[in-house]
């Protein structure tokens, strides 16, 4: 199925239309998941404002993105470096990602309405988990397999897990000690990190990948600039 998806490169002869790849349907998903993430965070206005430091850190990391794609161009494979800074970028975006919130979709009082608002859901976690499903696919029809090996990939998720572990563990802590008031959103932040795990499993694992090359560099870099420039925006208008 790995060919099927690579034959996206090889061009049909001339008066001959070639058919779509089975892969690219998958592709075209992570895109649009990851793009619903960059646009979640360019939507959100953050509380408290982004500090001038803060600020800068996120134009400094999306500078050494886009600089070291272009550098990087040429080269036949994703090098770890780019790699590792397109996910750093949708990390980045993804915790700025928090409107629209889709509880306010759902009628008040309902229990919907308090189970999205309870795990915060946005746009952003949409957008996660389109591009995840769609990554599913992607790695089925064998699209993985072309981009070598996977950096920091089990970091991220391990994180993720101690993440939840210590949660869950907080929570059954303090449940025994003050009852319901030992609640510290625990099912949020397992939520959170869930989402995190995937985000990071989707761009790690296909960059470089046939019909994903290094786009998610270039748009995700371009987005965390633009987040970047409102927020310093909104600062100087609101006195920061």
């Amino acid at each position: 199925m790995a060919a099927e998806i690579e034959s996206a490169a090889v061009p049909a002869p001339r008066g001959l239309v070639a058919p779509a790849p089975r892969g690219s349907v998958a592709a075209w998903g992570m895109h649009l998941g990851l793009a619903l993430v960059a646009v979640s965070a360019l939507l959100s206005k953050q509380a408290p404002r982004l500090s001038v430091k803060q600020i800068g850190g996120l134009v400094l990391a999306a500078l050494a993105l886009l600089i070291w794609q272009a550098l990087e161009r040429r080269r036949p494979r994703v090098g770890e470096g780019p790699r590792l800074l397109t996910a750093l970028a949708a990390a980045l975006l993804w915790s700025l990602a928090h409107a629209p919130r889709l509880s306010g979709w759902a009628p008040e009082g309902t229990g919907a309405h308090d189970l999205l608002g309870y795990l915060q859901v946005s746009l952003g976690t949409i957008g996660v988990l389109l591009a995840f499903l769609s990554w599913l696919l992607y790695r089925a029809a064998g699209g993985e397999k072309t981009v070598g090996p996977v950096p920091a990939r089990w970091a991220a998720v391990g994180a993720g897990v101690l993440i939840i572990v210590q949660a869950l563990y907080s929570y059954f802590m303090l449940s025994g000690m003050y009852g319901s008031g030992g609640d510290l959103s625990a099912g949020m932040v397992s939520f959170q990190a869930l989402q995190f795990m995937a985000l990071m499993t989707v761009v790690l694992g296909t960059l470089g990948g046939p019909l994903v090359r290094r786009a998610p560099g270039w748009y995700l870099g371009a987005a965390l600039l633009a987040v970047a420039a409102l927020n310093l925006v909104a600062g100087k208008g609101g006195g920061m």
